[in-house]
């Protein structure tokens, strides 16, 4: 039984951002669509205890760790508790037995990462530890989205290094207090009431007055009432000198490498589809100031920008086309999808959402960590493999971003395995167009490499057959006129018959 602090005198309502993902958990019961998480290689000496006792101290140091959303009865709105303490802040697994120890903690990671975290009242978080050499270690970091984004999780990593670091040392751990996520959900409550939330609304119901392209031609299997697809994963890795030379086209132009990847993305899903009045779903940061930037918690809310693609224009139009969708969403991010969804009547329509295609653009701040005498590595995210939107894209930039990392996260209700591979190739190669300068029209941007031409152009039309020597169909009449005189001797006499006596003598 999980022990709660049930004191009704303070609860307090979701924030905007956790309301969005509450109505989706809804449609997602036991699935692990919402479950984020993260796996960092520890190298070097560990004291497991030490090491729960820092979780301990930074579960009682943030708010939003200790959460959880409860519904008192029946046809209420969710309101914000307090969950009791977990039994256990660490579950520890020792896989250093395995024949191959460290391909074996990658595949456990990998499983926790995809095990849905349930909203019952309890903990919205998990974390696990895997040994698979004496000082080697992975802590899996496993949270429910309700409670926490990308940046929370990095405000974690740095909390609970700094206070291991000082648990090592026979130190209390000395930080100042942290902002409390209350006051996030209290600033949610004035922009409800504002000005601002009215014309937010008001210029989304204009954006959408009709409904765009779709990309996918795909229905989720939840608008089916059956669970989520499974995903298939594809990583491109880009290097270095290819990074180098997006953020020079993208200084050249007036723009960011995310509008970069993000034109990419349109630019390969306009190719695929034929659509050229695209929308995408676009998570949005949102921590304006510096309190909220220490603030553990959910603050990031997806936004639609819509764009308009002409494939006669040239990578200069469209990113100007981009930006100012981009700008215009940016306004106004904070209003709610859901409220969009709603207006529009999409759940009758069988839509589910207004994007076929999500892609985010994260950018981890910091390199390797002090861990005590060990060392915490980059944290990178596990992918829980089940079906959100058709198409997720990831963009991450690790440490000092000379290197990033591309993850396509497809669903198998669009796409088979062979498909996403296909795509992501394509993806890499739009990437590439754009490294090389983005020269001509979007119409004549290449999709396939080299290999994948060759194999269209003489594998798939390797059709040829031998059919033997040429024979004019005369000749074949007179051939078989030769060989059963009988069925000749019948056709000629057929002209003067009539259909049934014909038959019946052909019967015969």
């Amino acid at each position: 039984m999980v022990e709660l602090h049930r004191t009704e005198t303070h609860t307090f309502p979701l924030s905007l951002a956790q309301q969005e993902i509450w109505r989706e958990h809804a449609l997602f019961p036991g699935a692990a669509v919402h479950t984020v998480s993260a796996r960092s290689v520890l190298s070097g000496p560990l004291d497991v205890a030490l090491f729960e006792n820092a979780l301990s101290w930074v579960w009682e140091r943030h708010q939003a760790l200790r959460l959880t959303p409860w519904v008192f009865a029946d046809g209420m709105e969710p309101v914000q508790i307090e969950a009791g303490a977990p039994q256990r802040f660490l579950t520890f697994h020792d896989v250093s037995g395995a024949a191959d120890p460290e391909n074996a903690a990658e595949e456990l990671a990998a499983e926790l990462g995809r095990r849905a975290i349930p909203l019952d009242g309890g903990p919205t978080f998990r974390f696990d530890l895997i040994r698979f050499a004496p000082d080697r270690h992975i802590w899996v970091m496993s949270y429910h989205h309700i409670n926490m984004d990308a940046w929370a999780n990095g405000i974690l990593m740095r909390d609970v290094a700094e206070i291991y670091g000082a648990l090592v040392r026979g130190r209390e751990p000395d930080l100042p207090d942290a902002p409390s996520f209350e006051d996030a959900v209290a600033n949610d409550a004035v922009f409800l009431d504002s000005s601002r939330y009215a014309k937010a609304a008001e210029y989304w119901a204009d954006l959408y007055r009709t409904l765009p392209d779709r990309l996918v031609e795909a229905v989720p299997s939840v608008l089916e009432g059956k669970p989520p697809k499974g995903t298939t994963l594809c990583r491109i890795e880009v290097d270095a000198p290819t990074m180098q030379k997006l953020r020079a086209l993208a200084a050249e132009k007036g723009a960011s490498p995310a509008q970069l990847f993000i034109a990419a993305a349109l630019i390969l899903f306009h190719k695929e589809s034929g659509a050229t009045d695209m929308v995408f779903g676009m998570p949005v940061l949102n921590r304006p100031t510096a309190r909220d930037k220490e603030t553990f918690g959910l603050f990031s809310l997806t936004t639609a920008p819509r764009v308009q693609l002409d494939p006669e224009d040239g990578i200069d139009a469209f990113l100007g086309e981009l930006n100012r969708a981009m700008r215009g969403a940016m306004r106004h991010h904070r209003y709610p999808l859901s409220g969009i969804n709603r207006t529009l009547g999409l759940a009758a329509k069988r839509v589910l959402q207004l994007f076929d295609l999500n892609i985010s653009y994260e950018r981890v701040e910091f390199g390797e960590l002090p861990f005590g005498e060990a060392t915490a590595s980059v944290p990178r995210v596990l992918l829980n493999g089940v079906e959100r939107t058709p198409v997720e894209i990831f963009v991450r930039e690790y440490g000092d971003g000379e290197k990033v990392e591309v993850d396509l996260d497809l669903s198998l209700g669009a796409f088979d395995p062979d498909e996403a591979r296909a795509l992501a190739s394509r993806y890499s190669r739009v990437l590439s167009w754009l490294a090389g300068g983005g020269d001509g029209r979007l119409s004549s941007v290449p999709l396939v490499d080299d290999a994948e031409r060759s194999w269209l152009l003489e594998g798939v039309n390797a059709t040829g057959r031998d059919y033997g020597a040429f024979e004019p169909v005369i000749r074949g009449f007179e051939r078989v006129a030769a060989e059963h005189p009988e069925r000749a001797a019948l056709r000629f006499e057929g002209a003067e018959l009539g259909y049934g006596e014909l038959n019946d003598r052909a019967n015969a």
